[in-house]
């Protein structure tokens, strides 16, 4: 699958950016970042940061 949507169940953007995707049909593969985890916040500062440089959760990389 060509999107991937990294979020946080707490967060409230990717929940309105599911529910965009599913309006409109659109695929995606959904991963799931913890924000209270030690090894998420770590993911967070290393590749997932040089992807996303802002570092918020609710990102699609095109």
């Amino acid at each position: 699958m060509g999107l991937t949507l990294h979020s946080s169940w707490r967060a409230g953007a990717p929940y309105r950016v599911r529910i965009g995707l599913a309006l409109k049909g659109v695929e995606y593969d959904y991963a799931p970042v913890d924000l209270v985890a030690a090894a998420d916040r770590a993911a967070l500062h290393s590749a997932f940061a040089a992807a996303h440089p802002n570092r918020q959760p609710d990102a699609v990389p095109t």
